[in-house]
Order: structure tokens, then C-alpha cells, then sequence
């Protein structure tokens, strides 16, 4: 009887390190909403602690990769983004024009959506992306810890 005590302990502790490695912590949201359609998405890269995203590969999140949302021409978009975000600081990126807005710390923005001179007619490929703290000036760069995948599709 002794021998089976260490290895039932033992198969015990594998099935408990088994269970931990499984679990993950979500990442927070991000949701878009226009005319009355929403998405909600978590991160697809989220970094916790010190570690800063540089590749876009070191934080794997938990989010599925690009959302879809489909949007009409000029109709507004709307962006809610969990407390965390505004917290610490928020932008929206434009992948296809590959520009960015102002670090926000609300928890809600919007724009209109524009489809014209896009790489891909009727798309809109955007990231929101969490940085660690708010600029205090010009020369103050935050790091980025978090992206969200969104891709708008016109509507026909």
C-alpha cells in the first residue's frame, strides 16, 4: 500500500498542473457597433506585467483573430472598449492607410466610416491598440501591450 500513495500523489499533481496550464485569463473586450449591428472581440496579442508587444507575436491574447463587422458609407462606428483600456490608454489604427489616431482615455470613440481609395474596395482593415500609459508629451512614447483585429465590410 505505501507504493501507491507517491504515485497517486503524483498523478494528482500532473492533473493539477494539467488544469492551470489550460486556463487563461481573458483579455479585455473591445466592441463595434454601427446602425444598430455590434461585435465584441478580445485581444488577439495581450501582454500582462512588464512585457511590451514589438513583433506583435510575444502576448498571444485570447481573441480569434479579425472580427468582422459589416458597415454602410458614411455611417458612424462607434468603439466601447473595456475600463482597462481607458485607463491606461487606447488608439484606433488604420492598418491600410497606416495611420493612427490620438491615445484616448475614454471609454467610448467613434468616426464615420469612409470605404474610398482603400487598398481593397469595401474594406476597412483596423486595429485598436492598448498602450501602457497616456503621453505627456510630444516626445513621450508609449508602449504598445495590446491589439484588437477588426475588418469593416461595406455593406451592398
Amino acid at each position: 500500500m505505501p507504493a501507491r500513495r507517491p504515485l497517486a500523489t503524483a498523478l494528482t499533481g500532473i492533473a493539477v498542473l494539467l488544469g492551470l496550464a489550460g486556463c487563461q485569463k481573458p483579455s479585455p473586450g473591445v466592441t463595434l457597433v454601427s446602425a444598430g449591428s455590434s461585435v465584441h472581440s478580445q485581444a488577439v496579442e495581450f501582454c500582462r506585467g512588464a512585457t511590451f508587444l514589438t513583433n506583435g507575436n510575444e502576448c498571444p491574447g485570447t481573441g480569434k483573430g479579425v472580427t468582422v463587422l459589416q458597415v454602410g458609407q458614411g455611417e458612424l462606428v462607434g468603439i466601447d472598449v473595456d475600463k482597462l483600456l481607458a485607463e491606461t490608454g487606447w488608439y484606433i489604427y488604420d492598418a491600410d492607410a497606416q495611420q493612427r489616431s490620438a491615445v484616448k482615455s475614454k471609454l467610448y470613440a467613434s468616426f464615420i466610416a469612409d470605404f474610398t481609395n482603400r487598398p481593397v474596395a469595401g474594406v476597412i482593415n483596423l486595429e485598436v491598440r492598448e498602450v501602457d500609459h497616456q503621453p505627456t508629451s510630444n516626445t513621450d512614447a508609449p508602449k504598445l501591450i495590446g491589439q484588437w483585429k477588426f475588418q469593416l465590410v461595406q455593406k451592398q
